[in-house]
């Protein structure tokens, strides 16, 4: 049975600008959401708050192969509520398999629940305090790679007989 695959719509389908009413698709993300619909069912998470308006935008865009959205509160790009957001999914009985977002803090926070994740990040939408060579003094980047080398500690990588 196929499992799941969490994408976010800020900066992954959508560009992440004043509301998804007024946001762009992004064609990489979108190519990205049709190659794993083939092997996976979709459940697509925003902080958005209003269902209507997402729908919308997501008919509009012709995106429909997903098994659920998630809808937020609304509250801006609170990488908790992502977080927040797997966690209850998990409880819920969605066997989690991969996580897609465009934040180093929600990546951080999902390899914190020990999911793997995927940082998509589009160098024309990206948020700048999002790339690795941020000039700002606190780097959410920082905070994904501050997680990594945790995981990293906890558990040894099995490594595969590469010689035969």
């Amino acid at each position: 049975m196929a499992g799941y695959v969490v994408m976010a719509l800020e900066g992954v389908l959508a560009s992440d600008g004043r509301g998804i009413a007024t946001s762009e698709p992004i064609a990489a993300g979108l190519q990205l959401y049709v190659a794993l619909r083939k092997y996976y069912k979709l459940v697509l998470v925003t902080h958005e708050d209003n269902d209507e308006r997402v729908g919308r935008w997501l008919d509009q865009q012709g995106i429909k192969a997903h098994t659920l959205l998630v809808t937020g509160a609304g509250a801006g790009r609170d990488p908790r509520e992502r977080s927040q957001q797997l966690t209850d999914l998990r409880g819920r009985g969605f066997p989690i398999d991969l996580f897609i977002d465009s934040s180093p803090a929600a990546v951080a926070g999902a390899l914190q629940l020990g999911t793997t994740a995927l940082l998509f990040s589009s160098p024309r939408y990206s948020r700048p305090e999002f790339r690795p060579d941020a000039k700002t003094a606190v780097r959410e980047w920082a905070t994904m790679e501050a997680e990594v080398r945790a995981q990293r500690d906890l558990e040894p990588v099995p490594t595969a007989d590469l010689e035969g």
